[in-house]
Parts: structure tokens; sequence; C-alpha cells
């Protein structure tokens, strides 16, 4: 990520949010990303995605339908054996080869953004 286009474009949104809208507080979620988000991401270890836990919250999602769409409901014991066993398939790298893949759409960017994400040139 480009730290510096990352740094500029983060200032200027809070020059302009605490301009536009001085009688609102800026929220703590947002004052962290507008204000420090550059430091964070020049010294972070790990890559964003990494960092995410929009995995996490998708895992829970499959859980949540496998128990209530494909698991016996005889017994608790029964109903999240079968959920577990359908999560270590959905799992598993070769089963996971075997289905079916969606047609994915494609999506135009702004250049704002894209720009972010450029890597520096070497001087």
């Amino acid at each position: 990520m480009n730290t510096e286009e990352f740094n500029q474009y983060t200032n200027d949104t809070a020059k302009l949010f605490v301009k536009e809208h001085r009688w609102f507080y800026m929220s703590t979620s947002a004052h962290k990303i507008l204000v420090h988000g550059a430091d964070t991401v020049s010294r972070a270890i790990l890559t964003n995605g990494q960092l995410s836990e929009e995995a996490q919250e998708s895992r829970n999602k499959n859980h949540k339908y496998f128990r209530r769409s494909h698991s016996r409901t005889t017994s608790r014991l029964s109903t999240n054996e079968d959920a577990f066993n359908l999560i270590l398939v959905s799992l598993d790298p070769f089963i996971w080869s075997l289905r079916k893949l969606r047609k994915k759409t494609t999506k135009t960017y702004l250049p704002e953004p894209l720009k972010l994400f450029a890597v520096p040139k070497e001087s």
C-alpha cells in the first residue's frame, strides 16, 4: 500500500469532515482510521486482509447454515457433530476444488482509490 498517498487522502478527508461537520463529533473508529491509519499500515507486519475478521464471520454463517439445514435434530450432540463434520469437509482442499464455481463479476474502481495501492517508483 502506498502509505504516503493514503496518509494524504485520510488527512484531507479528516479536514473535510471537521470543516463540514463542526457540530458532530468524529467517532472513535473514524478518528483511528483517518488520523492514525497510515501509521498503522506502515508499521503492520501482516497485510490488511490477514487482520480482517471477515473470514471468521463468514465461517459463523456457514456454521449456522450447516446446523440449521444439514444436520440431524435428534440431539444437540448429533446436531453439532454433523455441523462440525460439514465444516471439516468444507475446509478440505481436494473436496473444495470439486465444487462448481460461480461466474465472477468484474468491477471497475475509481482512480482515486487505485492511487492508494499504486507501488511507489523507486528513485
